[in-house]
């Protein structure tokens, strides 16, 4: 899980202007509206963050950089003033059995709105999910969790939050499929289709560098995909 943190990058630009005192936030050109989002995410004000980066890909559409800040910044928004808490858990301590005591059903809510509005509004953010794939590793790495986590997210709704186990082991949390009603049946459809989705990301960067977040992930999601498999699930 510690992929809530990775999707956590942004992009940044500056407002060199010597009157940028006069400046009303939200306003102005893209390198404006850049500055303004990277001074609303530094003040934790992740709505405005959300509001001035989007002001900048209607500026300068589908940028790359506007579109990775408006990520995050709309993840941000929905994980809320525990966000700082669930990296450190996930990051410094390298732990996840106390997640479930920091995030709420309320916040899996937000959570699956904002990704569902990066997955699916492709126009409006093809520098992550366009025709063309991203080049570059960073953005296929957020492409790729952004798609996992939403799968991620669908599960936990699909179970009941209150009975995902502490330290989110998913194939654990499912009965056999002999036993699981059509709900559950069709979030573990929707996970496979979303883990998927995000493998082919995964793959471009182990094929670009061969980097080591990405042949953990791709590991991870072979390793739980095979899990529902022996429970009789059958993935796409």
């Amino acid at each position: 899980m510690f992929f809530l943190c990775e999707v956590f990058l942004f992009g940044c630009g500056e407002n060199n202007n010597i009157f940028s005192w006069f400046h009303v936030p939200g306003t102005g050109s893209y390198d404006s509206l850049m500055s303004d989002g990277v001074s609303a995410m530094g003040n934790k004000n992740y709505s405005k963050a959300a509001q001035y980066y989007k002001e900048a890909i209607n500026t300068k559409h589908g940028d790359k950089d506007a579109v990775m800040g408006y990520a995050s910044a709309s993840i941000a928004e929905a994980l809320g003033s525990n966000i700082t808490e669930i990296i450190s858990e996930i990051v410094e301590k390298n732990n996840t059995d106390n997640l479930l005591n920091k995030i709420s059903q309320s916040t899996i809510d937000k959570l699956e709105n904002a990704l569902n509005e990066l997955i699916n509004d492709k126009r409006m953010f093809p520098a992550l999910f366009g025709p063309t794939p991203p080049t570059d590793t960073n953005t296929n790495l957020n492409a790729a969790l952004v798609y996992a986590l939403f799968g991620v997210v669908t599960v936990v709704n699909a179970v009941g939050f209150d009975t995902i186990i502490g330290d989110f082991s998913l194939s654990s949390t499912f009965p056999d499929y002999s036993l699981a009603d059509q709900k559950i049946r069709d979030a573990v459809n929707t996970l496979a289709e979303q883990l998927n989705e995000s493998d082919l990301y995964i793959q471009r960067i182990m094929i670009s560098d061969g980097g080591e977040i990405a042949t953990s992930l791709h590991n991870e999601f072979n390793k739980l995909k095979k899990d529902l498999q022996s429970k009789g699930y059958p993935l796409i």
